[in-house]
C-alpha cells in the first residue's frame, strides 16, 4: 500500500514538474523578442522564472542561457514548443 502511494506521488511530482516547465516555456515565449543584430535573427526573454525549470529547459535543449545574463535564447526547438503550447492554449481559452 505505501509502496503504491509512493509511486503515485513521484507521478503526481513529475506530471506536476512537466507541466510547470510547458507553462514556463510559454511565458517566456509570449514575453520574448526577437534580435536581428547577429548572422540570422534570435528570440530572448529575460529570467523572471524559477532557476530550477529553467535548467530543466536547458536540458531538454529548448533554451540556453549564461550563469551572468539576465536573459536566454530560445533553441529552434525550443520556438517550435512554444507555438505548438501556445496554439493548444488558444483552443483551450476560446
Amino acid at each position: 500500500m505505501i509502496n503504491n502511494l509512493n509511486f503515485k506521488i513521484k507521478l503526481d511530482y513529475e506530471n506536476h514538474r512537466r507541466t510547470i516547465s510547458k507553462l514556463t516555456l510559454l511565458l517566456l515565449y509570449l514575453n520574448s523578442w526577437e534580435e536581428k543584430n547577429f548572422d540570422h535573427p534570435v528570440r530572448r526573454a529575460w529570467k523572471r522564472h524559477d532557476f530550477d525549470t529553467l535548467n530543466e529547459l536547458e536540458e531538454k535543449g529548448l533554451i540556453t542561457q549564461s550563469k551572468t545574463a539576465k536573459s536566454l535564447y530560445f533553441t529552434e526547438e525550443g520556438i517550435a514548443m512554444a507555438k505548438e503550447l501556445e496554439e493548444v492554449l488558444a483552443k483551450v481559452v476560446k
